[in-house]
């Protein structure tokens, strides 16, 4: 075999791994599911519904991302959970290809600089509308500075209409293309100013840029006319202004912190050091100076980087052509090299593996979404309007939709009033304001967040309200006086789902809760869920409460088998140990 063919397969190899490695990964952004509803709705109905279905409250729908939401339901329906795992892979895949496309003539620096990309976006190439930014963000990169070069006119119009093109589509697939129609604006800006200087700027504004400024700064222009073709029309452009309070509100709108980048996003924390290095010791066309175009988008994406852990993928993709052209001296073009950086792609697969913080499988990550919650719920029938934890209101839609409609999910002021949601976020602080938010919605039902640790549905625990429903992820309660109240005298008689089991061993030795009662709910809990540490080692305490010996040590064993090595193994051997002696 060739060196050119052995080394092409050495590529594809990588690329096989990484799309491999994507694709392993269970569904696990909170909002797929209802992109997926959505575009379930839009398919059935012929297009957009403004009136909502999907909430029982029937907001307008100001924006969606149909461009994103159908597709994405059509390959769901077609192939399952599988085939949209592996389309987000093949995203990656499509991402790095054009990334690729737009450095491949900055010799094998540029292998290195896509390989480093893929790996630092990690954790966020989630099958969601922004992955699929991505690829846009990737693509119109590429096209930009394809049209930076001196071109024959029918070809600069072809590049130029397909940079509208995409525009217009990525308003229907996302809300990142604000983002992008900016870029694509100072983009033609710093085009024509280049055409302006006649070289008279130096390296700052280079002669050879300005090549069709003029026709530059007009497709920038046109791109955000571009924009507005989209449910939301000009509204849309104004999105991080409408959203902001929202983003105070969601985790992954943090700010980001140099301690975030160090535990979580190390490759991240590379890129920007790379391209601060690449600022003050690389060298361009014209020398050691920077472009004004290298460096606006050297600030931006620093910018971006700090604004929001949200964002750093969006800062790889804008960074990684700057500190590749700046630095791409360094490496010489000579065959090992090129052998070099190709082998590093073999290594993303790898990482990608190794790095993910969701399990491999197939089908939607059981510990972010409710799933057994939602078999649960359809198989009680569970009457009235529910209250639910916001981020699972999209599996909720998902899911249960028609028979049961959401309070609120995660499309927030797109769909959601102002008001409602900050009513819901108060009554997860306040028990006075989750009692307002049940009345005025008279909500029969609640569906919340119950990993261990975690504090949301404070309002459900005040005794007005009785669990039917606990596993690790998620916990169901019903009123107990209303159409659910047959339900609610099965239900959990002691345990709610914000006691830990270090409150509950402790109230079991104090001999503060009835054994009897604390049997019932253990032996429930275990039967919701029989693969559950919790559920096990609650089991173990009931049984030593009620002195059943063989329970306890089923328990025991149980509890080790599930999680070796957990601390209530110890516990539940000492209660065992104590019960032997007498202890109780």
């Amino acid at each position: 075999m060739k060196p050119e063919a052995l080394r092409g397969a050495v590529l594809a190899l990588g690329a096989s791994l990484g799309v491999g490695a994507l694709a392993a990964r269970r569904l696990s952004d909170f909002d797929l599911p209802f992109h997926l509803a959505v575009g379930r709705q839009a398919v059935a109905h012929g297009g957009l519904e403004r009136v909502d279905d999907l909430s029982f409250t029937h907001p307008t729908v100001r924006y969606a991302e149909l461009a994103a939401d159908v597709p994405l339901y059509a390959v769901m329906r077609s192939g399952g959970p599988l085939a949209l795992q592996l389309l987000g892979g093949l995203a990656a895949l499509a991402t790095a290809t054009l990334l690729y496309g737009r450095l491949r003539r900055e010799g094998p620096l540029a292998l290195a600089g896509v390989a480093l990309a893929v790996g630092a976006i990690d954790a966020y190439w989630l099958v969601r509308p922004a992955t699929l930014s991505f690829v846009a963000l990737a693509g119109l990169l590429w096209l930009l500075h394809a049209q930076a070069a001196p071109l024959p006119r029918r070809r600069a119009l072809g590049l130029a209409a397909g940079q509208l093109a995409l525009l217009a589509l990525w308003a229907n697939l996302h809300g990142f293309v604000v983002l992008g129609a900016g870029v694509a604006l100072g983009h033609g800006a710093y085009r024509a100013l280049c055409a302006l200087a006649r070289g008279r700027a130096g390296a700052w504004l280079p002669a050879d840029a300005g090549a069709r400024g003029g026709l530059a700064l007009l497709t920038g222009l046109l791109g955000v006319a571009a924009v507005l073709l989209n449910p939301a029309g000009p509204e849309l452009l104004l999105a991080p202004l409408r959203t902001q309070q929202d983003f105070t509100r969601i985790t992954e709108w943090a700010t980001t912190t140099p301690s975030f980048l160090y535990a979580h996003a190390p490759l991240t924390g590379l890129v920007l050091l790379l391209s601060v290095l690449a600022l003050a010791l690389g060298r361009g066309p014209c020398g050691r100076l920077p472009t004004a175009l290298q460096l606006g988008t050297l600030l931006l994406g620093l910018v971006l980087a700090r604004s929001a852990v949200r964002l750093l993928p969006v800062a790889v993709l804008l960074l990684t052509p700057v500190w590749v052209e700046r630095l791409s001296w360094l490496v010489p073009r000579h065959a090992a090299s090129r052998w070099l950086t190709a082998s590093l792609t073999l290594l993303v697969g790898p990482w990608l593996w190794r790095s993910s913080t969701v399990s491999h499988g197939v089908g939607f990550e059981p510990a972010h979404f409710p799933i057994g919650a939602c078999e649960y719920v359809r198989s009680a029938r569970l009457q009235g309007n529910p209250y639910n934890f916001l981020p699972y209101g999209g599996y909720l839609a998902w899911a249960l939709h028609p028979e049961q409609r959401v309070l609120v999910d995660g499309r927030t002021t797109w769909v959601h009033e102002r008001d409602k949601l900050d009513a819901y976020f108060a009554a997860e602080r306040s028990q006075a304001a989750f009692d307002a938010l049940a009345d005025r919605y008279r909500l029969e039902w609640a569906l919340v967040r119950a990993s261990e640790g975690e504090p949301f549905g404070r309002g459900l625990v005040d005794g007005r309200w009785a669990m039917l429903y606990w596993d690790d992820a998620s916990a169901v309660y019903v009123r107990r006086e209303g159409p659910n109240a047959a339900l609610a005298a099965r239900g959990y008689q002691l345990l709610h789902h914000l006691l830990t089991p270090g409150q509950v061993l402790q109230a079991a030795l104090t001999g503060q809760l009835d054994p009897q009662q604390l049997a019932h709910d253990a032996a429930l809990a275990l039967a919701q869920a029989p693969e559950s540490p919790r559920a096990e080692f609650l089991d173990g305490v009931a049984a030593w409460s009620v002195g059943d010996a063989a329970r306890l040590t089923r328990a025991t064993g149980a509890l080790e088998r599930l999680r070796p090595g957990h601390p209530g193994v110890g516990l539940l051997r000492q209660l065992a140990a104590s019960a032997a002696t007498g202890g109780r």
